[in-house]
C-alpha cells in the first residue's frame, strides 16, 4: 500500500513521493485512530466491570451473570478435586454448555484468589478476548473494503460499543471467547478465499469453538459449507480436514460425556429441546427474532443484506451467510431465555461483529454509488417502484405490530351489530376523501404511490376501528377531510364555506368528545392565515369566531351541565389536566416510542415536507406535529406505540401515511435523477456524512429499549442483573451464617447462591437435575407465551423438588408458581430479613436457629 511504482521523469517522481507521503500519513492516522478506539474500549470495559461489583459487609464482591456462576461452581469443584459436578458427592449431571470455558475457570481457581474476587479474572479475560476480537474485525473489514479505511474504523466502533455484546462478554459468559474464535475463523476463511490456497486454520479454530460451546457446530458447518462450495481444486482437502476436525472435536467431547455422565447429549439439551413442541419453539423463535429486527430498526438491519445480494460480492456474501445461519439456529431453538430486555441475545451476539462489518461496507458502497452514478436509466423505474412497494408493506407491519394482537382479539370476538356497518361506511368515506384529494398539489406526483397510501390507510382504518371504535373513526374522517380541503383551498383559492362547515362539525366533535380536534382545527386555520395571502384575514376571523363560540359552549356545559354531563364532556379533561400537565410532560415516553417504532420513518416524511412540500407540505407537517405533541402531554391516552397505540394519534395517521408515500417517491426520484451539484456535495462531504451516519446508527443499535438501554450503554446506569446478583450474594452470605455445611438449599437461581454459600443445592428448574430436565414444559401456548417464555426455565416439579427432596432452606422464592406455596405453608417459615424470600424448614437440624434469630 505504501510502495510507489517507478517513475521516469522528475515531475512524476516528485508526484510519486508526494503521493507516497500522503498515504504514509493517512495510514499512520488510521493506526493512531485504531489504538485510540482500543484504549477507549479498555477504559469502557474497566468501568463496566467495576459497575458490576458491589460491597456487602465491607467486602467488595465481583459476581458474574447467574448462568456463568453455574459454570463457576462446576469449575470450583473441579479445581478442588471433586470432579465436574454441581454438588460435591452428588450425582453427575452436565448442567453447563461450555466445557472448555469451565476448564479455564477451574485453572483460575487454582490460583488461590479469594472467592469474592475471582470473578473479576473471568471478566478481565472476556475484556481481553473482545479487545483481540477488535483486531480481527479490523482485518476482516480491510479484507472486504479495498477502497477506504473508514469501513474498518466504523466496524470497530460499532462492535466495541454494542452493549449486548459487552453485557454477555463482560459478565462472564463464553460469548467473549466464542466471538473471538468466530471472527478469527472468518478472517482465516477470507484469506483462503482470496489466496485460493488451502489452510486448515478455520476448521481448527471452529473445532476449538465446539469445545467452548457445542452449538458452535452451526458456525462450523456454515463456514465449512461455504468453503467447500468455492474451494475449486482444493475441495477434497477441505472436505477431508473438515470431517477430520469435526470428528475429533465433537467425537472426543461426546465420548467424554458418555463415559463421565452416561449421556450422549448435555442435560441442558433435554431441558431446552425436549418436552417443547417444535411448532411452539420455532414460533417463539420467529417472534423474538422479529422483535430483535424491529428494535434494531429494521431499515438499518435489512439494508446491508439487500445491498450484499444486489452487489453479490463473494466476501460480503460469506459474512452474510454466517450471520443468516446463526439467525436460523436462533429461531430453531426458540431464542434465548433473556429476550425481555431486547438487543442481540447470546446466540446472535457472537456474529454481530460480522453484521457490523457488512453494514459499514454496504453503507460506504451505497454512498460511493451515489457519487459515481449520476443518473439511473429510465427503464430502472419499475425496479425502484417494486423495491419501494416492498418497503412500504414492511412499514405497515412495523407500525401495527404493537396493536395487532388487540385487533385479532377484537376480530375473533366480533358481533356484527348495525353500528359495525357504520364503521365500514366511515372507512369507505375516508378512503374516498383521500383518493379524491390525492391528485391535488404536492400529493399528485405518482398514482402508484397513491395506491400504496390507500392500501396502508385501509389497514390503519381497520385497526383503528377494531381497537378504538366508531368515535375515533368519525374523528379520523373529519380531520382528514378538513386538512385535505384546507390544502385545496390554499392552492386553488376556492370558496372557504365548505372548509368552515367542516371545521364547525369538527368543533362540535371536539367539545362533546375530544378537545384535541378543536385545537387541531384552530391550528389549521392559523396556518392558512399565514400562508394564504388572499384570505388570510378571513381565516383569522373564522378562527376567532370558532374559538369564541365553542369556548362559550364548552364553558356553559362545564358550568351548568352538572356532574353527569361533566363526566361525558371531553373538553373537561383538558380543564382538569392543566395543573398536572408539566409533571406529566416530564414523564412522557415520547423518546422511547420514537426509538422503538422507527425514527427513520418518523424523521424522513416530516423532513421531506419542509424540503420539497412547499406551503401545503408545511401546513400538513405542522398539523401532524401538533397532534403528536398533544398526544404526548399525558392529557391523551398513555399506552401503545406512537403510530399504533394512541387514539389521539390515530386520527392523523392517514395524513402521515400519505406524507410517507409522497416522501418515498421523492427519495426514489432523488436516487434516480441526481444532478452534478448534488454529486459534488456528496463527494466533498462523503467522509463527514459517513462518520455522522455511523454514530447515529451506533445510537440506534443501542436504543433497543429506548432511553433505558442508552443510559446503560453510556454507563449512567448499572449493568443488567446487578440488583439480582447483589441480592443473591447477600442471601448466600446469610445462609453461610445460619446454616450448617450439610444444609440443603433449593434454588431457582442456580449460580451465585450455591457458589458463594458452598451448600448442597437442589435445582428447582432442572438445569442440574436429570429428572426435571426430561419433563414437559409447563406454560400453555398462547400470544403471551411466545413473549413471556424463558427457554430452560419452563420445567419444574415442586412435588419432587420440595416434597421428596425436602430441602432445609428455600432461597429466593421470587418467581415460584402457586403450586409451590402448598409446600411452604405450614412446613417452612420465612425469614423477615430479605422480605420473606428465604424460607427455612421448621425443625430442621441443619439450621442454626439461635443464630437465625440473632441475625433477624
Amino acid at each position: 500500500m505504501i510502495d510507489v511504482e517507478p517513475t521516469r521523469t522528475f515531475k512524476q517522481r516528485l508526484r510519486g513521493i508526494t503521493y507516497s507521503h500522503y498515504i504514509i500519513t493517512y495510514v499512520n492516522k488510521y493506526s493512531f485512530l485504531f489504538w485510540i478506539i482500543v484504549i477507549a474500549y479498555l477504559a469502557y470495559a474497566c468501568r463496566f466491570i467495576f459497575q458490576t461489583s458491589f460491597v456487602i459487609a465491607g467486602e467488595r464482591y465481583f459476581c458474574l451473570f447467574d448462568d456463568a456462576m453455574v459454570s463457576m461452581r462446576y469449575a470450583k469443584n473441579l479445581a478442588e478435586g471433586a470432579g465436574l459436578v454441581w454438588n460435591v458427592d452428588g450425582p453427575r449431571v452436565e448442567g453447563y454448555t461450555n466445557p472448555l470455558w469451565v476448564c479455564y475457570m477451574a485453572l483460575l481457581h487454582l490460583l488461590g484468589v479469594w472467592q469474592a474476587h475471582i470473578s473479576v479474572l473471568v471478566q478481565a479475560t472476556g475484556a481481553l478476548c473482545l479487545v483481540i476480537n477488535l483486531y480481527f474485525v479490523k482485518r476482516i473489514a480491510e479484507a472486504v473494503s479495498d477502497d477506504t479505511l473508514l469501513v474498518p474504523l466504523a466496524s470497530i466502533v460499532l462492535t466495541a460499543f454494542y452493549y449486548p455484546l459487552n453485557n454477555w462478554g463482560l459478565q462472564g459468559t463464553e460469548v467473549s471467547i466464542l466471538t473471538l474464535l468466530t471472527s478469527a475463523a472468518v478472517y482465516a476463511a477470507l484469506w483462503v478465499l482470496k489466496s485460493d490456497r488451502f489452510v486448515c486454520l478455520p476448521y481448527l479454530l471452529l473445532g476449538v469453538a465446539i469445545w467452548v460451546r457445542p452449538d458452535a457446530l452451526v458456525l462450523y458447518l456454515a463456514v465449512s459449507f461455504f468453503l467447500l462450495v468455492v474451494a475449486g481444486s482444493q475441495r477434497y482437502r477441505h472436505l477431508k480436514w473438515c470431517l477430520l476436525i469435526f470428528l475429533v472435536s465433537a467425537g472426543t467431547q461426546t465420548i467424554f460425556r458418555f463415559l463421565y455422565y452416561g449421556e450422549i447429549l448435555p442435560n441442558t439439551y433435554y431441558l431446552k429441546m425436549t418436552g417443547y413442541p417444535l411448532l411452539w419453539r420455532i414460533t417463539r423463535g420467529f417472534v423474538v427474532f422479529r422483535d430483535f429486527v424491529q428494535e434494531a430498526n429494521w431499515i438499518l438491519l435489512l439494508f446491508p443484506f439487500f445491498a450484499v445480494f444486489f452487489v453479490r460480492e463473494r466476501r460480503l456474501l460469506f459474512l452474510a451467510w454466517v450471520f443468516i445461519c446463526q439467525s436460523v439456529y436462533n429461531i430453531y431453538v426458540g431464542g434465548d431465555a433473556w429476550e425481555w430486555y431486547g438487543g442481540a441475545n447470546r446466540y446472535l451476539s457472537v456474529v454481530m461483529p460480522l453484521f457490523f462489518i457488512i453494514f459499514s461496507a454496504s453503507l460506504f458502497q451505497f454512498m460511493t454509488w451515489l457519487r459515481e452514478n449520476p443518473q439511473v436509466e429510465q427503464n430502472g423505474k419499475i425496479k425502484w417502484i417494486a423495491v419501494t412497494t416492498v418497503i412500504l408493506i414492511i412499514c405497515v407491519a412495523d407500525f401495527y405490530s404493537s396493536i395487532w394482537s388487540k385487533v385479532v382479539n377484537h376480530a375473533l370476538g366480533l358481533e356484527w351489530y348495525s353500528w359495525q356497518f357504520v364503521g365500514v361506511f366511515l372507512i369507505f368515506l375516508t378512503l374516498l376523501a383521500v383518493w379524491k384529494f390525492y391528485t391535488i398539489g404536492f400529493l399528485a406526483d405518482s398514482r402508484i404511490f397513491g395506491l400504496a397510501a390507500i392500501l396502508m390507510i385501509l389497514i390503519h382504518l381497520f385497526c383503528a376501528w377494531m381497537v378504538w371504535g366508531i368515535m375515533t373513526m368519525f374523528t379520523t374522517l373529519m380531520v382528514t377531510t378538513v386538512v385535505l380541503t384546507a390544502i385545496k383551498n390554499l392552492q386553488s383559492h376556492c370558496s372557504c364555506v365548505i372548509l368552515y362547515f367542516l371545521m364547525v362539525v369538527c368543533g362540535l366533535t371536539g367539545v362533546l368528545a375530544r378537545i384535541d380536534v378543536l385545537l387541531f382545527c384552530l391550528a389549521i386555520l392559523i396556518m392558512l392565515a399565514i400562508f394564504d395571502g388572499n384570505h388570510g384575514r378571513r381565516h383569522l376571523i373564522a378562527a376567532a369566531l370558532i374559538f369564541a363560540g365553542f369556548g362559550a359552549l364548552w364553558l356553559s356545559i362545564i358550568l351548568y351541565g352538572g356532574d353527569s354531563v361533566l363526566s361525558k364532556v371531553g373538553g373537561f379533561r383538558l380543564f382538569t389536566s392543566l395543573s398536572t400537565m408539566k409533571a406529566t410532560w416530564a414523564s412522557t415516553t415520547i423518546h422511547r416510542d420514537i426509538f422503538e417504532t422507527n425514527w427513520i420513518l418518523f424523521v424522513l416524511p416530516l423532513g421531506m415536507l419542509f424540503w420539497k412540500g412547499g406551503r401545503a407540505g408545511v401546513c400538513v407537517g405542522v398539523a401532524v406535529a401538533i397532534q403528536l405533541l398533544y398526544a404526548h402531554t399525558g392529557i391523551g391516552s398513555s399506552e401503545g406505540a406512537w403510530i399504533g397505540g394512541y387514539s389521539e394519534i390515530c386520527v392523523v395517521v392517514p395524513l402521515y401515511l400519505m406524507i410517507l408515500c409522497w416522501s418515498a417517491y421523492h427519495v426514489i426520484d432523488f436516487l434516480r435523477t441526481r444532478t452534478a451539484a448534488q454529486i459534488s456535495v456528496l463527494d466533498r462531504y462523503c467522509h463527514p456524512i459517513y462518520c455522522t451516519l455511523t454514530l447515529i446508527c451506533l445510537v440506534t443499535f443501542n436504543a433497543y429499549s429506548g432511553l433505558d438501554s442508552l443510559r446503560q450503554t453510556v454507563l449512567f446506569d448499572r449493568p443488567l442483573y446487578y440488583s439480582e446478583n447483589y441480592l443473591n450474594v447477600g442471601i448466600s452470605r446469610y445462609l453461610t451464617e445460619v446454616c450448617k455445611p450439610s444444609a440443603k438449599v433449593a434454588v431457582r437461581w442456580a449460580g451465585a447462591i450455591p457458589y458463594f454459600c458452598n451448600l448442597p443445592a437442589i435445582d428447582c428448574l432442572g438445569k442440574n437435575d436429570k429428572q426435571i430436565a426430561r419433563l414437559e414444559i409447563e406454560p400453555d401456548p398462547g400470544a403471551r407465551f411466545y413473549r413471556k417464555a424463558h427457554p430452560g426455565h419452563m420445567k419444574w416439579d415442586y412435588t419432587y423438588s420440595l416434597g421428596e427432596l425436602a430441602p432445609d432452606v428455600i432461597a429466593n422464592t421470587v418467581g415460584m408458581p402457586p403450586e409451590a406455596k402448598d409446600y411452604l405453608a405450614g412446613v417452612y417459615s420465612s425469614s423477615p430479613k430479605y422480605g420473606g424470600l428465604v424460607c427455612f424448614r421448621k425443625g430442621s437440624e441443619a439450621v442454626l436457629w439461635d443464630k437465625l434469630q440473632a441475625a433477624e
